[in-house]
């Protein structure tokens, strides 16, 4: 019996840069913020059992949230290429792949939307010929909805002595450039790491970026806090970012440009606070599709197929296809339509 061909290992195996970027994204919403809702649903038997406690039914409730919200993940941006979780949530992205030069520009397509910022580009005539694109060209770059567009001709050499002149060799025209670069997309989110008092002026969340900063987040952008301990002295209210600042290990202050209406105390895992500027819709969807995993009780999910399809193969699915159906139409504007690079 002949065995297998194996082809000689590497000693420096290449690596795929799409497998970089921080951090897995927070759920889209949390424990607390679904049992608040109008739901109308039966939480206190989603672990059967005589020893089920009530931490058990939290823990499971929380695994459900985080069930959804990766199938509203697969639903907006299909399969991820790598071991980052694509997400609406604000994360950072590395990407790579070949471009023309058109018209003395490339046309970076990005796998995720919204873009914020792009914080890396590198351009060669090979993977092994990278050359940063350095601050002029930088400058020059025009951010779209899912599109960096960069000038890689006649650009003034920067500093570094870089400019039309990547990797080695000079670019034209037509010519296919490997490009690898980093950036930041979604809208911020993040959850409350420490206790806050009404008419505080900081709020210390989780950090978001590799540097212990919050990615997306600048003076003036406006963020929910959705505490739903709802007691007299807690509630939901609107801030104003005026500053951040790392923290170390892992969390970061936001300066507010106003004091705090309520004061807000983490609630004990797995429920959290979020601190948040997801859209109220994206919330809303998961909520419909936190409902229909609750519906099926261990069954096949039922999620995101289609406007009124059920996976499972039944003619009529029932009340468990219209929460798919509101969840459906509340993702359907944030979709990404193609991952196709041209």
């Amino acid at each position: 019996m002949t065995a297998p061909y194996v082809p000689t290992l590497l000693a420096t195996p290449p690596v795929n840069p799409a497998v970089g970027g921080f951090a897995r994204a927070f759920p889209y919403v949390s424990p607390s913020q679904y049992i608040f809702a109008p739901t109308a649903m039966d939480l206190s038997n989603l672990v059967t059992g005589p020893n089920a406690t009530g931490s058990d039914q939290r823990q499971a409730l929380s695994d459900l949230i985080r069930r959804a919200s990766s199938e509203i993940d697969r639903y907006l941006f299909g399969a991820s290429p790598s071991a980052k979780q694509p997400s609406l949530c604000a994360t950072n992205n590395v990407e790579a792949w070949w471009f023309k030069v058109i018209q003395g520009t490339i046309r970076v397509a990005c796998d995720y939307a919204p873009i914020i910022a792009l914080t890396g580009m590198d351009v060669g005539l090979f993977a092994n010929q990278l050359a940063t694109i350095g601050p002029e060209a930088a400058s020059q770059v025009t951010t779209l909805r899912h599109t960096f567009i960069v000038p890689v001709l006649g650009v003034p050499p920067n500093s570094t002595g870089l400019g039309p002149n990547y990797g080695g060799g000079y670019l034209r025209t037509g010519q296919r450039v490997y490009v690898v670069w980093s950036y930041d997309n979604g809208y911020p989110h993040t959850i409350l790491a420490e206790p806050a008092d009404a008419g505080d002026t900081e709020l210390v969340v989780e950090a978001t970026s590799a540097a212990g900063g919050l990615i997306g987040v600048w003076p003036g952008v406006q963020l929910d806090v959705l505490d739903y301990a709802l007691s007299d002295v807690s509630g939901v209210e609107t801030i104003t970012v005026e500053s951040v600042a790392a923290n170390t290990p892992g969390t970061a202050t936001v300066g507010l440009a106003a004091p705090l209406q309520y004061g807000h105390t983490p609630p004990a895992a797995p429920d959290f606070i979020p601190v948040t500027a997801i859209p109220w819709a994206v919330q809303q969807a998961a909520i419909h599709a936190v409902t229909c995993l609750v519906k099926e009780r261990g069954d096949d999910a039922l999620l995101l197929e289609g406007a009124a399809e059920a996976r499972t193969g039944e003619e009529n699915p029932g009340e468990k296809t219209v929460d798919v159906v509101r969840a459906f139409r509340a993702l359907q504007s944030y979709r990404t339509t193609s991952k196709i690079k041209t």
